[in-house]
């Protein structure tokens, strides 16, 4: 038990020194403030049946927590995956394959580690919450109403959540960038529960219910049975200021409604169990499953029906040095990028032709499909020189690193440019070219700076498919509008995407030089 506990501590303090933990920290503190509008907006957290409800404990916890699960459900597994990689590029997964420490242990301190690094986050959430009581309430603050809703709300999430980070950490397919994008799927799938759930003209609890490991459903329908209505919308809307306000139901955690979140939980642990079986113990056989039991036919035909995609990028990385100067560096990384992304080359293809035979009704989506692909092929940019061990070699060719920096910038650009424009351009709108130019500049300058805050890909990788994610499900707003595929972008929101994007150049280029500043020691005296 004792040497459990060790390990289950050195998980935790490893987790909790990433500055990841802080960027979505304070990313979930601010959502979920934001949604406890003011109600002379005109808009209320929680409306029921067009009259909005008090801001009393129960109703600001429920909201926040609401947004919190959806947003922990996705981001929580993108923070706490990745230890087995981490163990094989350090060299130490070989260390630790020796060791006498039993499989089940060492998964289990993992998954307990994972746990209790993201409650520790929950518990942030929890505080946070009661002080936007403190501030924008209207009733007493409840400390145990927070605890109670948070608890039963977001830990089974986490736990789905932490769960799955193992198993993708376990099997050697899932380990890289595949099993990041699969879990983005998994995360949209299901929602897809929400609809299959809520039926409006009878509304229940319904055992299908646990497969929504958010909770959404199960609280909606929870909250619409203890109000009377079928009416119930959470996360910002409209109200009837005529109508009576409504207060928040007592007894809202009843067993029908705890039982469905503990069946969530037992389908997270489920889940976890799948590790066991699936674990590598950092075997190279069993790591490189793919390339050993199945790429003797699979990755072969890939490889090959991929190679003319490479021909492009060859023939820039053999004109780079022709022309020479930042010109050609420029060519030379632009070039490398395509040679390691040889699917961006025949995506590129595939979308400029589909941009010129669909009908204008169609080029929206089309462009926001290729933001998504763009957004893929860019995670890694920023982070490259780091990973690969390169960046004190990069500093020490002509140009230096100030140049490398810039280059990746115009790169990272330079491939949005590739991606968007022959399917915008298509759509003969000047302002959707506009808006998409703008778009391009902040989310590079974003990809840049969260590369060199986090020295990887994948923080920005998961947070740029959430924006496209919302900004697709909110198409009325401006201000999520970044590409331009929803044709509300205003002038402001554009003049506000081109001051962001200076502004994260700005730290980008501050965190790149003080990574290559040398540590002075005081020499022992």
């Amino acid at each position: 038990m004792k040497d459990l506990l060790s390990l289950v501590l050195t998980e935790l303090r490893l987790r909790l020194r990433r500055l990841s933990t802080v960027i979505v920290l304070l990313l979930t503190l601010v959502l979920s403030w934001m949604i406890v509008v003011d109600p002379r907006t005109g808009f209320a957290m929680m409306v029921i049946h067009k009259a909005r409800t008090a801001y009393e404990s129960g109703t600001v916890a429920l909201g926040s927590a609401c947004i919190a699960s959806v947003l922990l459900s996705l981001l929580g597994f993108y923070l706490v995956r990745g230890r087995s990689s981490v163990d094989l590029h350090s060299g130490c997964g070989g260390l630790i394959a020796t060791t006498p420490t039993t499989n089940l242990r060492l998964l289990a301190s993992r998954w307990l580690g994972a746990m209790a690094y993201l409650m520790l986050l929950q518990l942030a959430l929890v505080l946070g919450g009661c002080v936007l009581q403190l501030i924008r309430g209207e009733g007493p603050l409840q400390p145990w109403v927070y605890v109670q809703t948070y608890a039963w709300m977001l830990t089974p999430t986490l736990m789905f959540a932490a769960s799955c980070a193992l198993v993708a950490d376990s099997w050697g397919p899932l380990m890289g960038r595949k099993g990041d994008v699969a879990y983005f799927f998994v995360w949209m799938a299901q929602f897809a529960v929400l609809p299959a759930t809520l039926v409006p003209d009878h509304i229940q609890l319904r055992p299908l219910q646990a497969l929504d490991v958010s909770g959404l459903a199960a609280a909606a329908s929870r909250l619409a049975i203890v109000m009377h209505t079928n009416t119930v919308a959470i996360g910002g809307s409209t109200f009837d200021a005529s109508l009576p306000m409504r207060h928040f139901p007592d007894g809202f955690w009843n067993g029908s409604l705890i039982a469905l979140r503990l069946a969530s939980a037992a389908i997270a642990l489920s889940v976890a169990a799948l590790a066991v079986p699936l674990f590598h113990r950092f075997d190279p056989q069993h790591v490189r499953s793919i390339g050993a039991s199945r790429a003797s036919w699979l990755r072969r035909s890939i490889r090959a029906s991929l190679a003319p995609a490479r021909w492009p990028a060859r023939l820039l990385l053999r004109l780079a040095p022709r022309i020479g100067g930042a010109p050609g560096a420029y060519l030379a990384d632009l070039s490398l990028t395509l040679l390691t992304n040889s699917w961006a080359v025949l995506a590129i293809a595939v979308l400029a032709v589909l941009g010129q035979i669909l009908p204008p009704s169609k080029l929206p989506a089309l462009v926001a499909a290729s933001c998504c692909l763009w957004g893929l092929a860019i995670s890694d940019l920023a982070s490259r020189d780091v990973n690969s061990g390169t960046i004190d070699l990069v500093a020490a060719v002509p140009g230096g690193d100030a140049g490398r920096f810039w280059r990746q910038c115009l790169c990272a650009l330079g491939l949005g440019l590739l991606f968007t424009v022959p399917t915008a351009a298509s759509a003969h709108n000047p302002e959707l070219l506009l808006t998409l130019l703008c778009g391009l500049v902040l989310v590079s300058a974003l990809a840049s700076l969260l590369g060199q805050a986090t020295r990887g890909g994948r923080t920005f990788m998961v947070l740029f498919l959430f924006g496209v994610y919302v900004a697709l499900q909110v198409r009325e707003s401006p201000w999520l509008d970044l590409f331009g595929f929803n044709g509300v972008a205003t002038h402001a929101s554009r003049a506000t995407s081109l001051g962001l994007a200076v502004l994260a150049l700005a730290l980008a280029a501050g965190l790149r030089a003080r990574a290559l500043r040398p540590e002075v020691r005081p020499t022992p005296g």
